[in-house]
């Protein structure tokens, strides 16, 4: 893209960063991930961009509108961005891969462990209003630090970085201020693009998905966040019902209607 300092600026203020791009379970298997990728680039995503923005730019003489969307890959290059086309034109465009910087996520058990050593040492851990901007990653590294690992923000996975631009003169609107020629993409064009393209062929192959059980994979997922509750008791050692039950009323009128 060409930034600079002069324009980065202005180009970042007018971009999303997607940090999830996925589908759970069935849809995974449907290859469901590829039609959010799609999503991201609809005219509802850019015209709710416009409008969150509508009086916060207008300060910042930057104009609201969203020229582009960026998100790297789990490992390496994706298959879930790669080849992503709508009317015969790419979506999504690889420029490269991260450098191997960056931040993994800990379990709150460890993370629960690791405050209890910065505590034990005498460290303050209090978290919340007033104790600063990334107050969570800041006790991490403290905590590792601690136990020997000077810096873990280098991990050298290098990511692949991907970009999908709403407009087509990206470069001539970021650089020459030109106009923008946004593309025209309603919500329900790409997803019947990736129902046509992707969904239905691959349902006829794999026979998987029909076999999803909502009920187990809810369950399973609340006696995990419950096991973490109380202190990591293993899901195995309660009934899962009995704990929703008894831990969640909403939980129990979802999965228990009238």
């Amino acid at each position: 893209m060409g930034l600079n300092r002069q324009n980065v600026a202005y180009a970042i203020n007018q971009s999303l960063y997607a940090q999830r791009v996925g589908a759970l379970p069935p849809y995974n298997e449907l290859l469901g991930a590829k039609m959010v990728a799609l999503s991201m680039v609809s005219n509802e995503v850019r015209d709710r961009f416009a409008q969150k923005y509508q009086d916060k730019n207008v300060k910042s003489k930057v104009p609201n509108r969203l020229l582009f969307v960026t998100t790297t890959s789990a490992y390496g290059k994706s298959s879930i961005y790669d080849r992503i086309t709508h009317e015969s034109q790419k979506v999504g465009e690889f420029i490269g891969y991260t450098s191997g910087w960056g931040t993994f996520h800990f379990s709150e058990e460890i993370y629960d462990d690791q405050l209890r050593l910065l505590e034990s040492k005498g460290v303050d851990i209090r978290r919340g209003y007033g104790t600063g901007a990334s107050r969570k990653l800041r006790l991490i590294y403290k905590a590792l630090r601690l136990l020997g690992i000077p810096d873990a923000s280098f991990h050298n996975v290098k990511r692949g970085y991907y970009i999908f631009p709403n407009v087509s003169n990206l470069s001539g609107v970021i650089h020459s201020h030109e106009k923008p020629l946004l593309y025209d993409r309603p919500f329900d064009k790409p997803t019947s693009h990736w129902m046509l393209r992707w969904c239905i062929p691959r349902s006829t192959r794999i026979q998987t998905w029909k076999a999803f059980n909502p009920r187990l994979f809810v369950d399973g997922l609340v006696a995990q966040v419950i096991s973490q509750l109380r202190g990591g008791i293993p899901p195995d050692q309660f009934a899962t019902e009995d704990v929703i039950v008894q831990d969640s009323p909403m939980l129990r009128r979802a999965i228990q209607p009238e």
